[in-house]
């Protein structure tokens, strides 16, 4: 069954941590319906199952490409979700490069929270970008301090794309930021304190044929 897309709508967590996926009315049908639609476009066809709420004022509404299995650092560290199937790589539809979000899961976020009362020196995440170079790094990002994790290589993630010839089963896509033989700049990994990760700058961009640069 397709993971479907995060969005922030009416929908409810349970005490058990499952959701309860809202029945969006009204105003939100034109907007669910074109998100979906976009969902099935950069999946090839397989259609969206899930619609529910993120709990971050930063995050906007945002469609999954699937849930996120590791990121490469380039200092050889790999930052791995293989446990965690809540945490998403997602990207912003209204973004005029549809910006990667990373969508973490509350437990995997207050592992974030809790490195982070060991770091010393922040900085705004702007700033990290405009380090990282790249058209992504012209963009405005969120008024939040963060510390630099360094250069981002590759994240992998798992996705169903109609198709494939383990569509129904899905599997693991990776991509290497700069790679497809365009060269370019390579994202920058951030942590804030409130247990976010972020992407910043980059050439990388969201295309229906996946993510590029």
């Amino acid at each position: 069954m397709s993971r479907g897309y995060i969005r922030n709508d009416g929908s409810r967590q349970r005490a058990d941590g499952s959701i309860v996926p809202h029945n969006p009315r009204g105003a939100e049908v034109p907007l669910v319906k074109q998100m979906a639609g976009e969902y099935v476009d950069y999946h090839w066809g397989m259609p969206s199952t899930r619609i529910f709420k993120v709990r971050d004022p930063l995050v906007p509404h945002v469609i999954a490409y699937g849930p996120l299995e590791e990121l490469h650092l380039a200092s050889g560290g790999n930052i791995s979700f293989l446990e965690d199937e809540d945490s998403w790589i997602a990207w912003d539809s209204k973004h005029p490069r549809k910006r990667l979000h990373l969508v973490l899961s509350k437990p995997a976020r207050e592992e974030v929270r809790q490195f982070m009362k060991l770091a010393k020196k922040t900085e705004p995440i702007q700033n990290i970008a405009a380090r990282a170079g790249g058209k992504n790094a012209r963009y405005k990002l969120p008024s939040v301090k963060g510390l630099d994790l360094g250069v981002c290589d590759a994240v992998v993630y798992w996705a169903q794309k109609k198709g494939e010839p383990d569509e129904v089963e899905g599997t693991s896509y990776i991509h290497e930021f700069g790679g497809d033989g365009q060269g370019g700049h390579k994202p920058r990994l951030a942590a804030d304190v409130s247990g976010r990760l972020w992407l910043c700058g980059g050439d990388c961009i969201s295309r229906e044929a996946g993510i590029t640069g």
